[in-house]
């Protein structure tokens, strides 16, 4: 008994060390099967450590600033980043990312799978305080909100009928509650910035501040792919 939902603990995941940086998978269709999420990563940069300027015709990404200060090239166009700094990367945009800063540049990138089929996709829900809508950013799949916890406090309970869910968390601690498709029984997560979520398309799920000080919760949102049974 239990939910499909998963969670990954990012310290005990294996690394890649090239061009100055630290590249952890979190979650891939190795992880989880039928995904419509091309993958996850937590990627970590020196001083001085850049991506390769690349583009992808098969995806799409989010990539979102945890930590540090720098840039993000797509195209010719030139991003300063930040914490709390969202960018859109459609398919077929070249693009790097480069640490400007003195200290770690740290950021979760959630690609989206373009090669799939996709649900009918109902109206993303008006409550959610988005950074990214995808449909304002040329992006097919994939869209991100930001929810802010107080202490003590919980997030409205979201049900996503057509999107699967990756969530991190930028500050503090939550817990979080699936209810199982046939709402017989509901399930806990604990979650810190060390850890990562993913909820598919269907149970409804919520989360509570356990913490001390406000917890900042980042969900990704990827429309889920049109041969998965929604759970």
């Amino acid at each position: 008994m239990g939910t499909e939902s998963r969670i990954s603990h990012l310290g005990a995941l294996p690394f890649s060390n090239e061009n100055s940086r630290l590249v952890r998978t979190i979650w891939s269709p190795l992880q989880i099967p039928h995904t419509a999420f091309m993958g996850v990563e937590q990627t970590q940069y020196f001083p001085g450590g850049r991506s390769a300027t690349h583009s992808d015709d098969r995806s799409e990404e989010i990539i979102y600033f945890r930590q540090g200060r720098g840039q993000i090239q797509l195209d010719d166009k030139v991003i300063e980043v930040e914490p709390g700094t969202a960018v859109a990367v459609p398919k077929d945009v070249v693009h790097t990312v480069r640490n400007t800063g003195s200290d770690m540049l740290e950021h979760i990138l959630v690609t989206g799978n373009l090669t799939l089929g996709s649900l009918p996709s109902s109206p993303l829900p008006d409550s959610l305080d988005y950074i990214l809508k995808g449909d304002e950013h040329d992006l097919k799949r994939l869209s991100a909100f930001r929810v802010e916890i107080p202490v003590g406090g919980s997030t409205e309970p979201l049900t996503l009928l057509d999107r699967e869910c990756v969530y991190v968390l930028s500050s503090g601690y939550v817990v979080s509650k699936v209810l199982t498709h046939d709402f017989l029984y509901d399930f806990e997560y604990a979650l810190t910035v060390n850890s990562s979520m993913w909820v598919p398309a269907g149970p409804r799920h919520s989360f509570r501040n356990i913490g001390d000080s406000p917890a900042v919760l980042i969900g990704f949102m990827c429309l889920a792919r049109p041969d998965v049974p929604i759970n």
